[in-house]
Parts: structure tokens; C-alpha cells; sequence
């Protein structure tokens, strides 16, 4: 009937041509999985994060470096088995939404924002669960309020924008002396400081 040519006419719009035989939601999945294939600029910092145990990835903003960081922690093998991995995303306040957005388009389990009172962010730190992995999405201000995560034994640190920049400041300081044993950190930049 007519909601049926409707829903053709958007999904032809949208680049999806309905074909018959297959349900609408499987080739909208399918269409969705093509979309977030590695484009060809990627293939190589993809390729660096696989080899490299604590890369430091410094790419023009808007490149895809969540994706290829996703992707690359989805292929590690969690300390605690039970427990699934435990990554930690350190990031601007800014870069947060797009962290949310790209793990719910990669089919990651739901972040943990690490945020609001002192208290708040302490019981969402010991909240677990097992998923096979549990991302934590700190500010780079909120290790002042929270030095706990410090505690937590993480398969993952990823320090995004970076700004360790300033080897005497407090939050560089913190980072260095405390997630030194992490299995794997990784440092992302849009802008490299030279």
C-alpha cells in the first residue's frame, strides 16, 4: 500500500534499492556494515595501531581515529577473562559525544561517563558487569575529582587530544606516574604539538 512506497521511496533515497526477498532491516544492516568499513586513508594507521603496543596516533581531526581505536582494542584479549576489558578513554568534554556515537555505531555496549559528583563517579567506576567490553569515558579535568581510576586495572588507557604536552604539569604528571603498568595506552592527537 502506500506506507510501503513511502518507506521504498525514502530508502531509494537514502541509497538503499529494496529488493525483494530480503527484509528491509537486513539490508539496511548491510548497508550500514558497508558504510563503516575502513576507508583506504585509514588502512594504514589501522595497520600502525596493530603493531605498535602503546601508539601514539597523531591524524587531522575528522580522519577517523575513534574508529580505527575501537576497532583496534575490539582484537585485544581482556586481562581478566571473567571480567571482560576495562578501557578507559580520557578525552576533551567536546570529544566525548563523538566517542558515545561511535561506539553505538561499532555495536560496543553502552559507555560509562564517568561524570558528575565525586560520588556519582565512584559508583559508576565500580560498576561492572559481563560485557564482553566496558568502556569508561572520562574529561581530562576528572582524574582531579576521581583519582580512583588510578586503582582500577584497565587492558586500556587512551589519553584523546592528548595534552600531555607539559612534563611538570599535574594532569601529566598523574597519567606518567600512574598508568605506567597499563597493558596498553595509546595516545590520539588531532593536533600534534611539534
Amino acid at each position: 500500500g502506500g506506507w510501503t512506497m513511502r518507506l521504498t521511496t525514502v530508502l531509494t533515497v537514502r541509497g538503499v534499492t529494496p529488493r525483494r526477498g530480503v527484509s528491509l532491516e537486513k539490508q539496511m544492516q548491510s548497508r550500514t556494515e558497508r558504510l563503516r568499513r575502513l576507508k583506504p586513508h585509514q588502512l594504514p594507521a589501522f595497520k600502525y595501531l596493530l603493531e605498535t603496543r602503546h601508539p601514539f596516533l597523531a591524524q587531522e581531526m575528522r580522519l577517523g581515529k575513534c574508529i580505527e581505536m575501537i576497532r583496534r582494542v575490539k582484537l585485544t584479549v581482556p586481562i581478566n577473562q571473567f571480567v571482560g576489558l576495562k578501557v578507559l578513554v580520557v578525552a576533551p568534554n567536546s570529544t566525548l559525544g563523538s566517542w558515545e556515537r561511535e561506539l553505538s555505531l561499532e555495536n560496543e555496549s553502552e559507555p560509562v561517563f564517568l561524570q558528575g559528583t565525586k560520588e556519582e563517579r565512584f559508583s559508576a567506576l565500580k560498576e561492572t558487569s559481563k560485557l564482553s567490553t566496558r568502556w569508561f569515558l572520562i574529561n581530562k579535568e576528572g582524574w582531579q575529582s576521581l583519582p580512583e581510576i588510578s586503582k582500577v586495572c584497565w587492558d586500556w588507557v587512551i589519553l584523546d587530544e592528548s595534552f600531555i604536552r607539559n612534563p611538570k604539569s599535574q594532569v601529566t604528571k598523574f597519567f606518567l606516574e600512574n598508568f605506567r603498568n597499563v597493558s596498553h595506552r595509546a595516545i590520539l592527537t588531532g593536533t600534534p604539538a611539534p
